[in-house]
């Protein structure tokens, strides 16, 4: 990739997590709310994984945490 495009995709992955880091900050003001926050985390981390690493880069991640967690990839 181009050293332009990589930068985009860094100012881009900077927003996403300033947002969640935004979104957060709210949710941790608001005790109630608290059940909310990992969702907002999961869509963060959801959202940079596929701008940063494409669709190959989830299949990988999910690899990586069924062989850490020990879990076998069903063959049904």
């Amino acid at each position: 990739m181009s050293e332009k495009t990589e930068k985009k995709k860094t100012i881009a992955n900077a927003i996403i997590w300033a947002a969640m880091i935004l979104a957060t900050s709210m949710i941790v003001g608001d005790s109630d709310k608290m059940s909310a926050m990992l969702p907002i985390l999961i869509a963060g981390w959801f959202a940079s994984n596929m701008m940063l690493a494409g669709k190959d880069g989830m299949q990988k991640e999910c690899a990586m945490w069924r062989k850490l967690l020990g879990i076998q990839k069903s063959t049904d």
